[in-house]
């Protein structure tokens, strides 16, 4: 059985954000969407108002570490963090569950500096849960997911067909290769909006367009792996869930995980290294969908318990881009700026005199 979902859209608006995951530039969306590159570029515009695109990057090989870190709430830290935005943090929300109020925050911070930039924080009560396999909702690959009467529909009732034939292999190790300067400058760029006119922002900046050209072909693209889309819901009336499940085991955790994004209620799922028979997930359903997907949830074998974590409230969803600047160095990750960051957050005065090595993009929802 499929159910709509989402904003309204036409079927070119369907065909158009299928071909968006793969595609870097107008011409490539116009090419796989079957439409020219001028209405392409009109309808991405307007689509802004139904959707919002973000690029993805391979963190392993730049040397980065996807983390989450679920925290008691500190009000004084999500409002200095709105000013300071601390390196490597890439997303922050605040969670409701109850009376409890927790902070969630995503980090990206490198691979060897993972313990400190945790504890420099300074969070209370926090538990990490480092990411091992990640899955996006995406709808070029998932097979769940149909254009159906002006809407993007589900197929709860087939999660446990899905999940009973799916097969991930783990992705190989590759050498790291720390990005320069110029190169995350880019994926700043990217990752705020894949389709951002390079050559602009390069005249802007001051970077000359063959310097910033040669850098997006020669180190930024073999970087990118695909543009998450992420459908615009009314936060009041759809919230967005943070839910645990538990399994038999690792293998059956990967596999859920990569089920569960099939459907566009799943924005994103992940296996953790510290709990290799969890998964912690991002889930926005409507109401009267909510319990059909615990049903079918509760009738699979292998997930032996679930729980919400809480439901993330609207008036913190902060997302951030990697930073870029004076952050990197001789080939590697410089942690000065974040300690400057940190330092910033300590007091009021250390505020009002601060001036970050690095820049960061704020990400609109």
């Amino acid at each position: 059985m499929v159910t709509e979902f989402g904003p309204k859209i036409t079927k070119s608006e369907y065909e158009i954000f299928r071909a968006v995951p793969m595609s870097l530039n107008y011409t490539h969306v116009a090419k796989k969407a079957g439409f020219s590159v001028a209405y392409v570029s009109r309808k991405l515009k307007a689509l802004k108002e139904k959707a919002s695109v973000h690029g993805m990057f391979n963190y392993d090989i730049m040397g980065l570490k996807q983390i989450g870190i679920l925290a008691d709430y500190d009000k004084a830290f999500v409002e200095k963090e709105k000013i300071v935005k601390i390196p490597f943090i890439t997303s922050l929300y605040h969670i409701v569950s109850g009376k409890r109020d927790y902070i969630w925050i995503e980090a990206s911070p490198p691979v060897d500096q993972v313990k400190p930039f945790v504890e420099g924080l300074q969070l209370s009560n926090y538990k990490v849960y480092s990411i091992d396999h990640r899955f996006d909702w995406r709808p070029d690959t998932s097979e769940l997911t149909y254009y159906s009467g002006g809407y993007i529909v589900g197929d709860i009732d087939r999660i446990p067909e899905i999940f009973e034939k799916i097969s991930v292999e783990r992705q190989k190790k590759e050498m790291i290769k720390v990005p320069d300067e110029i190169d995350l400058w880019l994926i700043a760029r990217l990752m705020r909006y894949p389709f951002t006119k390079i050559s602009r922002e390069a005249e802007t900046s001051g970077i000359r367009q063959q310097v910033a050209s040669y850098h997006l072909i020669r180190h930024v693209k073999p970087l990118w792996t695909y543009n998450v889309v992420d459908l615009k819901l009314d936060p009041d009336l759809v919230p967005t869930k943070l839910f645990t499940f538990k399994t038999r085991g690792e293998d059956e955790s990967v596999r859920l995980a990569a089920a569960l994004v099939q459907v566009p209620y799943i924005r994103s799922a992940f296996t953790s290294e510290e709990e290799r028979d969890e998964v912690i997930a991002y889930v926005t359903i409507p109401g009267s969908l909510e319990m059909r997907l615990i049903r079918t949830i509760r009738s699979l074998e292998a997930v032996t318990e679930f729980e919400e974590i809480g439901a993330i409230e609207k008036d913190v969803m902060l997302r951030f881009t990697l930073p870029y600047g004076k952050i990197v160095g001789g080939g590697r990750w410089v942690m000065d700026g974040y300690y400057q960051a940190i330092k910033a957050m300590s007091s009021e005065k250390s505020l009002e005199s601060y001036e970050p090595l690095y820049e960061i993009l704020t990400i609109e929802d």
